[in-house]
């Protein structure tokens, strides 16, 4: 699905009521995990991890490459626009946005929450490779590459 469809079919699910988990995996079980992030104390907890964040899920579902190696913030004059990190050479590619109910999870920061036991998803959409090159040219994200050689 492209970003367009995907977005439009995003904005009709009431944000209320689900929470979304992006993943370049086919799963029919969201299972808790451990998370990489050890940025923020709130995600270095075991569980399953979702958002509200569309952009965001969809960060999760295109990039292929391990999360302990790319990254994400809003710019810093507050505006909707992502900033992401990735290595040289990342890997990205189709994947899978779920779409899960809320009442399973609690919130950790304001559009990130976690579930502690394995959560199914009401709904599966997927994902095209491409939707990470719309996200760049409708400037909702801006990707910076570094080299992992250098740093």
């Amino acid at each position: 699905m492209r970003y367009a469809e995907l977005y439009e079919r995003l904005l009709e699910i009431p944000a209320d009521n689900y929470v979304m988990h992006g993943s370049p995996h086919a799963l029919t079980v969201i299972e808790p995990r451990q998370s990489k992030r050890t940025d923020v104390p709130a995600y270095g907890q075991f569980g399953v991890y979702a958002t509200v964040c569309i952009e965001v899920a969809l960060l999760y579902a295109t990039i292929q490459t391990s999360r302990d190696e790319w990254g994400f913030a809003p710019q810093a004059d507050g505006a909707t626009v992502l900033d992401v990190r990735v290595p040289l050479g990342f890997a990205h590619g189709p994947g899978f946005i779920y779409i899960l109910p809320e009442g399973e999870f609690e919130q950790v920061v304001p559009y990130s929450f976690v579930a502690r036991k394995p959560v199914c998803p009401v709904e599966v959409l997927t994902v095209d490779a491409d939707v990470l090159y719309e996200m760049i040219e409708r400037n909702i994200i801006v990707v910076g590459i570094y080299d992992p050689a250098l740093t």
